[in-house]
């Protein structure tokens, strides 16, 4: 039984459809930065030795991808005092041991806080694809 040529062109529109829908799900996908991916959220902040230091836990599905960490502590009103910028390098992150891939936790020191004072914290993560994710948080420090 020799096909029809409607039938031929029923299966090719099918098959198109099904390569259509293929190519828009992975596209999808490839959409999603690193940033996304990561899923990255404050789960821990402690105190450290001194008013002045929190030892602040991030959690990131990936650390693959992570370039950079950084943070910003902002200057305190009244003051003549300029913000705090620091940024960890992946280099760093590694070498000291911050990354705990079975908790999927990085963590680090926040220093240059005030005492005694609720700290305006901006932390910025950094991604290889140039994508990063923020997140502002206050941090009381002791006195």
């Amino acid at each position: 039984m020799k096909p029809s040529i409607h039938n031929v062109a029923r299966h090719c529109m099918v098959l198109l459809a099904c390569l259509l829908a293929a190519a828009c799900s992975r596209l999808a996908e490839e959409d999603e930065t690193h940033a996304e991916a990561a899923h990255v959220s404050v789960v821990e902040q402690t105190p450290g030795p001194t008013p002045f230091i929190v030892n602040l836990a991030l959690r990131l599905e990936d650390f693959a991808h992570l370039d950079s960490v950084s943070y910003t502590v902002a200057a305190k009103p009244g003051t003549f005092s300029k913000p705090v910028t620091v940024t960890y390098t992946r280099a760093r992150l590694e070498r000291t041991g911050a990354w705990n891939a079975a908790g999927k936790r990085l963590s680090f020191a926040v220093f240059g806080l005030y005492a005694n004072y609720q700290n305006s914290v901006t932390v910025t993560a950094h991604f290889r694809d140039a994508s990063t994710h923020v997140e502002r948080l206050t941090i009381t420090a002791p006195a």
